[in-house]
């Protein structure tokens, strides 16, 4: 199967059409971001209206973005070798990029980490890491055309940040301030990494 943004964007309008939905308010995250981003693109399509959209801590713009090793090795090789690398990897190798996005005062604990390595598993889904990887890269061609939507939308957006991450953190809001200086930026408390809702949900609630 080929993942692709319009592809994932007609789950959403499938889903929303499935559930009678007729408007809802967007949270996004991480791969998310890019998902809403097609959504705003394509709105005079969507089964539902956007009241809101928020994102979080996600690739918005790809001049700042900043993928870990692992991403680039998995969704930069060849698919042969990527098909490869993502059945073979090991627990381990997959933990370490993953706890470094956490803040520093907030690291998952065993039992969450458990959580996410059943989840990568689950119906093998390891072995398609790679696959999905790979739209982290597939990014650069829609730049223009989700940022254009973002600038002419008049659906309110605003961006939370975990400003420790180091993938989209502190310089991706920066980044988003330059782009939209009329929309709204929540930085969370300084500490806080890639997954706000886990690491700070009250902060992110509020």
């Amino acid at each position: 199967h080929e993942y692709t943004f319009a592809g994932y964007a007609k789950v959403v309008n499938a889903l929303a059409r499935h559930l009678e939905i007729r408007e809802a308010d967007i949270l996004a995250h991480d791969l998310g971001v890019s998902v809403a981003q097609e959504l705003l693109a394509q709105q005079s399509e969507s089964s539902f209206k956007f009241r809101s959209v928020a994102f979080m801590n996600g690739g918005l713009f790809t001049d700042v973005y900043r993928p870990r090793l692992i991403q680039r090795v998995l969704s930069q090789s060849p698919d042969w070798l990527g098909a490869f690398l993502s059945q073979r990897i090991g627990r381990k190798a997959v933990e370490r990029p993953v706890v470094s996005l956490f803040g520093r005062d907030t690291k998952p604990s065993a039992e969450l980490l458990d959580d996410f390595w059943s989840i990568l598993n689950f119906k093998e889904g390891k072995a398609i890491a790679y696959r999905i990887g790979r739209l982290v890269f597939e990014k650069e061609k829609h730049q223009q055309r989700w940022h254009q939507a973002m600038r002419e939308t008049k659906t309110p957006l605003c961006y939370i940040c975990g400003p420790a991450d180091p993938n989209s953190g502190r310089h991706m809001a920066d980044r988003y301030r330059q782009h939209l200086p009329q929309s709204t930026v929540y930085l969370l408390s300084d500490t806080i990494g890639h997954w706000p809702q886990l690491e700070a949900p009250e902060e992110v609630l509020q």
